[in-house]
């Protein structure tokens, strides 16, 4: 378990990490390897459930995984959903009047 998040257990079969992010009844399970993979599957499958799909969305998030096996999280989807639920799909997008430079801190 990783002790800064209980949600997420880290593991390591055969000198390979391999992460699970648990949220309610979902959660991907990474690593760089497919036997790594499988062994986790199946040792949860021993006392859970389990079914695997490709991962594209995760906690309203679309997830893409890029030929070059670096991952993309985006919220779009989620943030046209809630424009259309308000009626503000049609609204124009307009900057924030700051710096994206700015170092923010709480005081």
């Amino acid at each position: 378990m990783c002790h800064s998040d209980s949600s997420i257990f880290v593991t390591r079969y055969k000198s390979q990490l391999a992460y699970l992010v648990l949220y309610v009844d979902d959660g991907p399970i990474i690593s760089k390897t497919a036997a790594t993979l499988d062994y986790i599957y199946n040792k949860i499958g021993e006392q859970f459930e389990v079914t695997s799909t490709p991962l594209t969305k995760f906690v309203g998030m679309q997830v893409e995984c890029q030929a070059d096996r670096a991952i993309s999280i985006l919220q779009s989807t989620s943030i046209q959903d809630l424009l259309e639920k308000f009626n503000k799909a049609d609204s124009k997008p307009n900057t924030v009047p700051m710096q994206d430079t700015t170092d923010l801190r709480l005081v």
